[in-house]
């Protein structure tokens, strides 16, 4: 009789093991999520990790696995190992319909994209004789964008700017900004005229409206970086300093633009959030190579641009480049941003020659991230 239920045993667990292999993955999920579509470099980030038990059998011990890119560092977070990447492992018990959802906190110091993958689910039988494992699919990312730096003495400069070169700047009409009614003449267009004041006055009569000035900045930002000692802190800092620029002038309403040089990014002129949003992602995808990476492609190297001619004797490439673009644009306001003091030195050599109708363009802005007792800043100069 106890060989009976000693056999009978022995089938029972033998069946509960195999039935447990084969369905313990079938109601098991794991999700990884984020909870903001993007932070600024300095600030936190919140990730959500569910895990749910959607059978009918428990899962005595479920190990959840995930990693992301280094950079991000989690808060108060048990379990992380840190080495090529950031390794986050978590284990749970499940009962049946059971769901367990845990929030971490993360601190994201630097610019960039950071994916979650690897997401791997791996559950042990009884006993611990045996492991089971299970790939999950997520699409979960961390995106840091440039983070933030004081640019008042470059805002200074664009208002002082804005404010003294009257003549120098487009003037156009503001359609909402009614100014009165004048006789008709025959430069004013037929769309203008007010008919009803036509009428009672015997005469054509026309609309005037206030005259609103246009400003509009294009910012050309240098990121190369060929020196045999790095200097990845300054590159930052321009970056930075260019990005919170726009987001200034693009949230008061101006019309922005922004040119990388090496790589080579041009993103004409515009206003509105969607312009700020294209100039954000540029300045975190383009420059640390996510999107050729995501096509499959190794990072492009940090290479001149093509097609703006060969640097002219005594000039840099960068400094050349700029003055080439800035030229093609002489209403707009420029402000130049490079770490490096001859290129700026150079530049400003070529804005000295400019001569003719060219001369009649905007002031520039000369931007230099610099390290000053432990940090960098920004030295700024306005070149008339």
């Amino acid at each position: 009789m106890m060989l009976v239920y000693a056999l009978l045993a022995a089938a029972v667990f033998l069946l509960f093991r195999e039935t447990y292999a084969h369905r313990w993955g079938r109601g098991t999920q794991a999700r990884i999520s984020v909870e903001e579509p993007y932070v600024y470099a300095g600030e936190q980030a919140h990730l959500t990790e569910t895990v749910a038990n959607l059978g009918q059998i428990p899962v005595p011990e479920l190990e959840v696995r995930f990693r992301i890119p280094r950079g991000p560092v989690f808060q108060d977070a048990e379990n992380v190992i840190i080495s090529d990447h950031v390794y986050k492992r978590d284990v749970f018990a499940l009962r049946p319909q059971e769901q367990v959802t845990r929030r971490y906190t993360l601190q994201c110091p630097e610019r960039g994209i950071y994916p979650v993958s690897d997401l791997t689910l791996r559950a042990r039988s009884l006993y611990h004789r045996r492991e089971y494992e299970l790939d999950g699919e997520t699409d979960a990312c961390v995106t840091v964008y440039a983070g933030w730096i004081d640019v008042s003495g470059i805002l200074a400069h664009c208002d002082a700017i804005l404010g003294s070169m009257e003549s120098r700047r487009r003037t156009i009409e503001d359609p909402y900004a009614w100014a009165g009614i004048r006789a008709y003449t025959p430069q004013d267009p037929m769309r203008s005229v007010n008919w009803k004041a036509s009428a009672r006055t015997g005469e054509l009569m026309v609309n005037t409206y206030a005259s609103v000035q246009a400003s509009r900045f294009c910012i050309y930002l240098d990121t190369s970086d060929d020196h045999i000692l790095k200097q990845e802190q300054l590159v930052e800092t321009g970056i930075r300093a260019a990005a919170s620029l726009c987001r200034h002038l693009i949230r008061r309403g101006e019309e922005t633009g922004l040119s990388v040089y090496a790589p080579e990014i041009q993103i004409p002129p515009a206003r509105g959030t969607a312009q700020l949003t294209r100039i954000e992602q540029a300045l975190t995808e383009d420059l640390t190579g996510v999107r050729r990476q995501r096509a499959g492609a190794a990072p492009a190297e940090k290479t001149a641009p093509t097609g703006t001619g060969a640097a002219a004797p005594g000039t840099d490439g960068y400094a050349r480049w700029a003055f080439d673009c800035s030229r093609k644009t002489p209403e707009y306001i420029s402000v130049f941003i490079s770490k490096e003091e001859e290129s700026l030195q150079q530049l400003q050599r070529l804005l000295h020659g400019v001569s003719g109708a060219a001369a009649a363009g905007m002031p520039s802005i000369l931007v230099r991230p610099v390290t000053e007792d432990g940090s960098c800043r920004l030295h700024t100069q306005l070149f008339v």
